[in-house]
């Protein structure tokens, strides 16, 4: 099989269409869910019926956390005269509940914590095929 790497944003990237599988590891706990949400319903257009995406990535503990850190890095942006859209390298990781509910509102059906290694925990979602 052939494999397709993209280096860019992104956001700003055309992924194109018809790919087996994405992969993404520890770098989307950067993003607000928004900006998540967009990227993933991306991901899935560019899948074939029946592709997988892998999302490996650092998860909050609770609601609590997520929110501690949204807070915090908003308060730095803020202090520093950051912009809201411009990237910060500042952790603000999502709950595995709200995780898993913007990777269903992007369309995947089949959407399963697989494992969980030293912090990361590995999603894996799958595209339905179309009857």
């Amino acid at each position: 099989k052939k494999f397709t790497a993209i280096c860019g944003d992104y956001f700003k990237e055309d992924f194109g269409k018809g790919y087996d599988a994405a992969v993404s590891v520890e770098s989307l706990h950067h993003f607000s869910p928004g900006r998540k949400e967009d990227l993933y319903r991306k991901i899935y257009a560019s899948l074939k019926e029946d592709g997988v995406f892998l999302l490996c990535d650092y998860i909050a503990c609770c609601e609590e956390e997520e929110e501690l850190l949204v807070r915090e890095c908003d308060r730095k942006r803020k202090a520093q005269g950051i912009a809201e859209e411009a990237f910060v390298h500042f952790d603000t990781p999502l709950t595995l509940q709200r995780e898993i509910s913007l990777l269903k509102s992007a369309g995947f059906r089949f959407v399963e914590a697989v494992n969980s290694i030293e912090g990361a925990t590995f999603v894996l979602c799958q595209k339905e095929k179309r009857s």
